[in-house]
């Protein structure tokens, strides 16, 4: 079966991250990754969490308004270090799952306006 990629794109709020996570739920194991989804305090943005595909209770705070760093994507402050753990879980599936998996499926879902080059501690 040839390889697809699928890039799923579209504007703020229109339901990106919820067509991943249910696309995620639909697959169960089959597929590993992470998301990012708001945080808001009283109906205002205040940052982004990124959330493991494999397990939803694995969570960092990825950017805040509240964040002093010298990384900024718009108005919230970027804790790159916050990836690595859920690119060391990307790294661990590539190796252990890939053979097993009926759905080869990677998901990486970040917020707006970010590019980061991470170089990530495989350790």
């Amino acid at each position: 079966m040839p390889k697809k990629n699928i890039l799923l794109t579209g504007l703020p709020r229109s339901g990106k991250t919820t067509v991943i996570i249910k696309i995620a739920e639909y697959l169960k194991g089959d597929c590993c990754g992470f998301f990012t989804r708001e945080i808001k305090h009283h109906g205002r943005r205040q940052g982004f969490q990124i959330v493991s595909v494999a397990d939803p209770c694995q969570k960092k705070t990825l950017a805040h308004v509240s964040f002093s760093s010298k990384y900024k994507v718009s108005k919230y402050g970027v804790a790159p270090e916050a990836l690595n753990p859920f690119i060391k879980e990307l790294y661990k599936n590539m190796e252990t799952k890939k053979m097993a998996l009926r759905y080869l499926v990677w998901v990486v879902n970040l917020f707006p306006g970010m590019i980061i080059f991470l170089q990530p501690d495989k350790s």
